[in-house]
């Protein structure tokens, strides 16, 4: 692996030779994938660990230290897979360790520790990369775009990766045109796991405040949403969450639907 910011301790080269000699033989390759660590709060080194991500022509794995990362509204964190179909995979919760700013992995998935306050998110896969959140919240986004919603996380017509989120939370979000909370896997799957969605709003005439889906042709399973609650999403005009999966199968399990003023869920099932 490679990584954007290296402990100071370094091993000895023909360990590193001896050790690649046996993954050889063994038949296991090492990953190709850049790993960045961005420190409590330095949300202009996150954008620009997302931008080198966008051409570097490797999987990334973006480590965010515990801690808050405020933005002013409308300021956007974005990634736009245009030039490359790798993987790209955003997890919280690290701290320092020997002197190593990310040295120290999460010991449980908490996504209070890890917070985007604030800004917009933006990540647009192409593709088979597949993209992962972990242990991240995401709050307080806001827009007025009338094209997109402040947290968009999706991808491109050709995406036939996965988007997986895990152990996350999306909480207050906001649009006055757009869903607030945006997850679609174009033609790929999407899995949401351990995560919560709530009081997210939008003022649209014709969306709801949370969108999760995909538009996989490939037939069978596309959607699964599991042991993830949503609560007190609202828009006035649509379900508090919509799901869409009409020319494949979502599968929903162990969640909880609950506090919004009209539905609190609205599945749109394969028309077989």
């Amino acid at each position: 692996m490679k990584r954007l910011q290296e402990s100071s301790k370094t091993s000895h080269p023909l360990k590193g030779a001896f050790l690649a000699m046996v993954l050889s033989l063994i038949g296991v390759h090492a990953s190709a994938a850049t790993v960045a660590c961005i420190t409590a709060g330095d949300t202009a080194g996150l954008q620009a660990a997302l931008a080198a991500a966008e051409s570097n022509n490797d999987d990334d794995v973006i480590e965010l230290q515990a801690g808050e990362y405020s933005m002013p509204i409308n300021l956007p964190l974005s990634y736009s897979a245009t030039n490359e179909t790798h993987n790209l995979t955003i997890e919280g919760g690290y701290g320092d360790s020997m002197g190593n700013p990310c040295g120290a992995s999460p010991a449980t998935p908490d996504a209070r520790q890890t917070v985007l306050n604030g800004g917009t998110l933006y990540v647009h896969m192409a593709g088979a990369g597949s993209f992962a959140m972990r242990s991240v919240t995401v709050q307080n986004t806001f827009s007025t775009d009338p094209t997109f919603p402040p947290v968009y996380i999706g991808g491109y017509i050709d995406f036939t990766g996965t988007v997986t989120i895990q152990h996350a939370m999306f909480l207050g979000n906001a649009s006055t045109a757009k869903s607030a909370v945006y997850i679609f896997a174009a033609m790929g799957s999407l899995t949401v796991q351990d995560s919560l969605f709530a009081t997210n709003e939008t003022a649209s005439a014709t969306e709801s405040p949370v969108h999760l889906g995909s538009l996989s042709t490939a037939g069978g399973v596309c959607a699964v949403i599991t042991s993830s609650t949503f609560a007190g999403n609202s828009s006035g005009v649509a379900a508090g969450l919509d799901v869409y999966a009409s020319m494949c199968i979502a599968v929903a399990a162990n969640d909880i639907f609950w506090g919004s003023p009209l539905d609190a869920v609205r599945f749109e099932y394969p028309a077989w």
